[in-house]
């Protein structure tokens, strides 16, 4: 709710939707879908919109923000209940850096993507990751468990499970807040 939270937000949500590059009507599978942030963006830029998260309260949140008429699932993305190919578009926003098993998540969403997968990630070397990784040295909450990836260990990961692909790399926040208003 702070300018710099707005101003976040936006600028993250812009680069999403630019590097995903979605077509109206297209089906996108948010795997780590959280409490629907990303699906309501998803939605506004008309897509028909499902989510998958490990944690029922988030999917309880998410359904609250949403409605009724989005598909969501309790699950794990490294199984996902889904058919090869059922979807235009997968998604993993901030979703590797909590999964148990990060290369068979990645391995999963491609299965399920017809056309474009998009990883999200918290970079460590970011003032933002910086701050989440102290919170979880002195056990603040879900930063306990993560594991966050720089651009370059992600790079390594996607190459081993999924082999050369094109990449295209971007990042929405680069400066802390004060230098950035």
């Amino acid at each position: 709710a702070s300018p710099w939270g707005r101003l976040a937000t936006t600028l993250e949500s812009e680069l999403v939707v630019s590097l995903l590059a979605p077509r109206h009507g297209e089906r996108v599978l948010d795997i780590g879908c959280g409490v629907g942030t990303h699906l309501q963006l998803f939605r506004h830029q008309g897509l028909d919109v499902t989510g998958l998260d490990a944690s029922a309260e988030m999917l309880e949140a998410a359904r609250g923000r949403l409605g009724a008429g989005v598909p969501l699932h309790l699950g794990f993305a490294e199984h996902l209940p889904f058919d090869d190919c059922e979807f235009d578009l997968c998604t993993l926003i901030t979703s590797l850096e909590f999964v148990a098993d990060a290369a068979q998540a990645l391995a999963e969403a491609a299965r399920v993507a017809r056309r474009r997968v998009l990883v999200g990630l918290l970079n460590p070397y970011s003032p933002h990751g910086l701050e989440c990784l102290v919170r979880g040295l002195v056990g603040h909450g879900v930063w306990r468990q993560a594991r966050l990836y720089s651009p370059w260990q992600m790079r390594r990961l996607v190459v081993r499970v999924l082999g050369p692909l094109p990449l295209r790399w971007r990042s929405a926040l680069v400066l802390p807040p004060a230098v950035s208003q």
